[in-house]
C-alpha cells in the first residue's frame, strides 16, 4: 500500500529471502484480515515490521521481536526475541552459527 506521502509495504526482493518491511506508524488499528497486511506478514519470505504494538494482538503466535536502542551517542543494543517453538530454534541455530 503506498501514498503520495507514505508507503505502508515496500518489498525488497533478490536476496536469499523476500525481505518485506511494513511500517504501521500512521495506521491506528491494522486488521490482520486486510489482504495486503495477510500477504505481506504471511506471504514467502519475511516480513520486517516497525510498530509491531499496532499489531502484535493479531500476530499469532510465531514471530521474532528485533528491539534496537540507544545506548549512547555511538552505540546501539540489539534485542532478540523468540516467540514461539519454530522461532526459538530459528534464533537458537542462528546463534550458535
Amino acid at each position: 500500500m503506498h501514498s503520495p506521502s507514505f508507503t505502508t509495504v515496500t518489498e525488497y526482493p533478490g536476496g536469499r529471502l523476500l525481505l518485506v518491511h511494513v511500517d504501521l506508524y500512521r495506521l491506528e488499528q491494522p486488521v490482520a484480515d486486510d489482504l495486503w497486511l495477510r500477504e505481506a506478514l504471511y506471504g514467502d519470505g519475511v516480513a520486517a515490521v516497525e510498530w509491531f504494538d499496532r499489531m502484535a494482538a493479531v500476530a499469532g503466535e510465531e514471530y521474532l521481536v528485533v528491539t534496537l536502542r540507544h545506548a549512547g551517542p555511538e552505540t546501539r543494543v540489539i534485542r532478540l526475541e523468540a516467540r514461539g517453538p519454530r522461532h526459538k530454534r530459528l534464533l537458537e541455530s542462528a546463534l550458535r552459527g
